[in-house]
């Protein structure tokens, strides 16, 4: 309880540093003594704030698309520095964890404060263009990916308060840049090991911005983009806290405050680019996969041919990366792919991932493992990892899965799994009605559109008449998703934080409270797809595809015609040339298919459990017959884009012909759901996912055409039962409690310890323990840092 406690009292202050820069312009001194009181009011008794510490990051050139010289700017950035002890002049050299942040660092520092109670010094800098830092926003472009690795690698290490050794950690943003900087970070030339970086901890990251974060399946994503846009630039306006009130503090500081404010039209020249709905070079740079073990066929290109220089670099193999990621955050398929692929050398104990149930807001802390949301966990990986303490864990098992249906945790040794812990299985969309679940007012609402789902094995004539084919009319006036999950997932969870909060901190389920944990009122009017009864529960696992063959025919020309002299009029009106993102996307004839995957209750509630997306006209085709599928497609190829459209006259997008049947493969992000005996599965089929989606506003009728040589199916993994203690493992003998269930978990991570097989490099054996740290930064010597008021306790293994 105490550590719940902590964790409200901990978020409450961070609201309130949040907001304080909007109600006033803080002075650099009044944000230092702010900062100080909340963390001291925390029970971290020990912490001395130098507020504002300067970066002097000098001009450097790479190469640019043209093979040419580019200079980056040389920039002052600006950081805070948090040390663990009440001198201010101390500067005893410690291992410092970094926080590279987009969102203000005196407000971001907030979450690497527990790292004081563990002996560690805390260091976050607004990155180039955000907070105090000079310089334009660029998001995740070449120029930040260089900053960070200077952080790392020169800066840190030559100040008197370092030991040279650097962890990084953080959620998100925070995140992605640990990926950025470990592409590019300096390495021991015989060894590989990297020379300054030791660790990082990087919560929710993902891999391509591209298909990641801005375009799903060729349809723009609108919703995730449009708030965080938003809200980065919002931040990004507030007053430096190196001066205060523009208006009355000198004027470089002005210009950096003014600088700022161009981030607000950059942002809204992204948006409406008409080319960034395709894979390009603004999209590449951007990308962690850069940094992947494994490349292109042809290595990281410009459109040019002119090789991306950041790309000729990898994440070094010696690097340990514990990864944190949720079954419903936005870059669930970023994480796998960072871990998959981007740990892919990584030898056995210098890699984990835990994957919990969490939106992207709820993974960003490991909502309900507490030690995890606090700081315990990235401190003993930091403790094993970088101070060289024999304390080996999530080795023999380094995954840790949430297995949503069966509500337990699940330890495995791979992701994804291995080939003998899976079988392949597939469903097969059927042509015939489906039952109708008793009570279940759904079934008789859409019983025109309630089709069965049935196991490959048992399909037969009776799922092909020939008179029925399902169609599915989309209808600009009546669109789908906003009571859906997809809303709740694409604001990051936001508009389901207080159930969340309720269910994973205090056993409290939300089913019958959350409208997002039912998609039946959002579903009315699309195609839906359903089993039977299950007769035993049936586990998947992964991602998974959905192939099908549609036609389409666009209905009401007088609507396009409608839609086009807006567009034109609203152009002529706003003098917007041709070429407007937005504009040319609403009134694309083309097609938007959403597909989700629901577990069907006893009751009929509809709970989603993933989805995906395809544009009809991003489809992966074979530009010799734009009908079938590309034969060098593979599903879930996270280099597809780069080796097939790349230096190719193959185009990203082909737009269909009404009448024509094409062929549909459809990527679902992975997840792990048992679906349980008497249970159903179902699959639903709409044309459009809003708020999350930018609709297409012309109206069409789509006909899936369904028959022997035109199967429709839902392909995907189960799991098997086989080899559980030494290739799986449920973390409790048998299913408890859903804080019974955490509370193992937690314990897992902090308690459980693999066999030794050797002992690191710089083992400290008889060095200072986790005690003795914890009394350097200023805790009691039995819980280990605790305030007077006893709300909270903190200690190396709290």
């Amino acid at each position: 309880m105490k550590k719940m406690v902590f964790i409200f009292t901990a978020w409450s202050i961070f609201i309130v540093l949040s907001a304080s820069p909007l109600l006033a312009g803080p002075l650099a001194d009044t944000e230092a003594a702010a900062l100080k009181a909340a963390i001291q009011g925390l029970g971290i008794k020990n912490v001395s704030v130098e507020i504002n510490v300067p970066i002097r990051v000098p001009a450097k050139t790479r190469t640019n698309n043209l093979g040419l010289p580019e200079v980056m700017p040389a920039v002052t950035l600006w950081g805070t520095l948090l040390k663990p002890t009440t001198d201010p002049l101390d500067t005893t050299p410690r291992t410092t964890i970094l926080i590279s942040t987009c969102y203000r660092r005196e407000i971001t520092i907030l979450l690497g404060m527990h790292f004081l109670v563990h002996n560690y010094n805390v260091f976050c800098f607004d990155i180039r263009g955000s907070g105090s830092s000079e310089g334009g926003w660029t998001a995740f472009g070449p120029v930040e990916h260089h900053d960070v690795a200077y952080v790392v690698d020169t800066f840190i290490p030559s100040q008197p308060w370092s030991d040279g050794k650097v962890g990084m950690y953080g959620p998100s943003y925070l995140g992605i840049t640990q990926f950025l900087a470990a592409g590019l970070c300096e390495r021991n030339e015989k060894t590989g090991e990297p020379t300054h970086l030791k660790a990082i901890f990087p919560f929710v990251p993902m891999s391509d911005p591209y298909r990641i974060i801005a375009v799903h399946g060729g349809n723009l994503d609108m919703e995730f983009m449009a708030m965080w846009l938003v809200f980065t630039d919002l931040l990004t306006i507030m007053t430096p806290v190196i001066g205060g009130d523009p208006a009355s503090v000198p004027s470089h500081t002005a210009q950096i405050w003014n600088e700022h404010w161009g981030n607000i039209a950059t942002s809204i020249g992204w948006v409406m680019n008409p080319d960034n709905i395709y894979y390009c070079d603004w999209f590449k740079e951007k990308s962690a996969a850069l940094y992947f073990p494994s490349k292109p066929k042809n290595g990281w290109r410009y459109s040019t041919g002119v090789p991306i220089e950041e790309g000729t670099h990898v994440i070094p193999s010696k690097l340990p990366v514990f990864v944190v990621g949720g079954w419903y955050d936005i870059f669930t398929m970023g994480t796998s792919e960072c871990y998959q692929y981007g740990l892919s050398e990584q030898a056995v104990g210098d890699k984990a991932l835990v994957i919990g149930p969490w939106y992207h807001g709820t993974g960003s802390f490991g909502l309900g493992l507490n030690d995890l949301t606090i700081g315990n966990v990235a401190a003993r990986w930091f403790d094993w990892k970088i101070r060289g303490t024999v304390d080996p864990f999530m080795s023999e098992f380094p995954v840790l899965l949430y297995v949503m249906g069966e509500d337990r945790w699940r330890a495995e040794k791979s992701w994804p799994l291995a080939a003998s812990r899976t079988q392949s299985r597939t469903y097969c969309l059927s042509k015939r009605a489906a039952s109708q679940a008793e009570g279940d007012w759904f079934g008789i609402d859409n019983a025109a559109n309630n089709y069965a789902l049935v196991d490959a094995s048992q399909v037969s004539s009776l799922d092909y008449p020939a008179a029925v084919n399902p169609v599915l009319k989309h209808d600009p006036a009546d669109l789908h998703g906003l009571a859906s999950r997809s809303n709740a997932r694409w604001l990051a969870g936001g508009l389901d934080m207080p159930y969340d909060l309720f269910q994973y901190l205090f056993g409290y389920k939300n089913e019958g409270l959350s409208i997002y944990e039912d998609e039946r009122t959002d579903e009315l009017g699309v195609l839906t797809f359903t089993t039977e009864e299950l007769d035993q529960d049936v586990e998947i696992v992964g991602p998974m595809t959905l192939t099908f063959w549609a036609k389409t025919d666009f209905t009401d020309q007088l609507t396009q015609d409608k839609i086009d002299q807006a567009v034109a009029s609203i152009k002529s009106l706003f003098n917007i040339s041709d070429g407007n993102l937005l504009l040319d996307l609403i009134s694309r004839r083309d097609v938007q298919w959403v597909v989700e995957l629901n577990d069907i209750f006893e009751n009929g509630r509809a709970r989603n459990i993933t989805s995906g997306w395809l544009g009809a006209s991003q489809r992966p085709y074979d530009p010799k017959n734009p009908t079938q599928t590309d034969p060098g497609y593979t599903p879930f190829d996270p280099f597809y884009f780069e080796n097939t459209f790349n230096g190719s006259t193959h185009p990203q997008f082909n737009m269909i012909d009404e009448g024509k049947v094409y062929r549909y493969v459809v990527e679902l992000w992975p997840t792990c759901n048992v679906f349980k005996a008497g249970h159903r599965i179902r699959v639903s089929i709409s044309n459009s996912d809003v708020p999350h989606l930018l609709p297409y506003l012309i109206p069409s009728e789509n006909t899936l055409v369904i028959d022997a040589s035109h199967q429709a199916r839902l392909d995907f993994t189960t799991t098997t039962a086989t080899g559980q203690g030494s290739t799986w493992k449920w973390i409790t003998p048998k299913k408890g409690t859903l804080l019974q269930e955490f509370a193992a978990a937690n314990a897992y991570l902090m308690e459980d310890t693999d066999p030794v097989t050797t002992a690191p490099a710089g083992a400290e054996g008889s060095s200072e323990s986790s005690s003795q740290q914890n009394k350097a930064a200023g805790g009691d010597s039995g819980d280990g840092g605790g305030s007077s008021g006893g709300c909270f306790i903190m200690t190396a293994r709290l």
